[in-house]
């Protein structure tokens, strides 16, 4: 339970609709953590836009960490810390896992551009459309609810959701197809998906040489 657990933090850092992964049956515990988050996710998202209104010119984001090709945000790295938080990590244990996810997870991003899996903004918003229709189907798709309702308007909401999957859908392909081609025999390897996808992601961060800018 508690690795199911973690990957559910990690899967969720990524995108409040990552919840959908939580069992329908949803204990107050984890309602009133939906809602934590949600209010996490949407001080954030406005941040972000009075920022951008108030700002004459494009303003550089403080950054983290640079690697060869990927970039990791202070924003990203502090968002994925306050989740693990919330989840019951010590400060110093959250910044720890919230710096292995984001090297990773912009790893990730990297090479699955490199392997021609950007999407554009209509695929994003078509992919979004019908996550939308498909959260009616599930009982739990009140956890989508209780997040969208930290925002000001379910437009912003997606509108949110949007900027996440600019980045998390090509990743999502990416391993998806990675994921078939290791599953029908292309990678020789006894080991399972999971110890093959954990080294992976593991070995395309230590690629990127990640150096922090001071």
């Amino acid at each position: 339970m508690k690795k199911q657990y973690k990957i559910i933090l990690a899967a969720a850092v990524i995108s409040a609709t990552s919840f959908l992964a939580v069992s329908a049956s949803a204990s107050s515990q984890e309602d009133t953590l939906m809602r934590r988050w949600g209010s996490i996710l949407s001080e954030l998202y406005y941040s972000q836009q009075q920022e951008a209104s108030q700002a004459a010119l494009p303003q550089d984001e403080e950054i983290f960490e640079k690697g060869n090709q990927a970039v990791i945000t202070a924003d990203e790295l502090n968002q994925a810390a306050e989740y693990y938080q919330l989840g019951g990590m010590s400060e110093k244990e959250a910044l720890s896992e919230a710096a292995d996810y984001t090297r990773e997870r912009e790893a990730l991003y990297q090479q699955a551009l490199k392997n021609g899996y950007d999407v554009t903004d209509q695929e994003v918003w078509d992919y979004l459309e019908q996550f939308k229709k498909e959260t009616d189907e599930y009982s739990n798709g009140s956890i989508v609810d209780t997040m969208m309702n930290q925002f000001d308007s379910e437009e912003d909401f997606w509108n949110y959701e949007f900027t996440v999957y600019k980045k998390n859908l090509p990743i999502q392909n990416y391993v998806h197809d990675l994921e078939e081609a290791y599953r029908n025999g292309e990678a020789d390897s006894e080991k399972s998906w999971e110890t093959y996808f954990a080294e992976f992601k593991e070995k395309l961060a230590e690629d990127e040489n990640y150096q922090k800018v001071q």
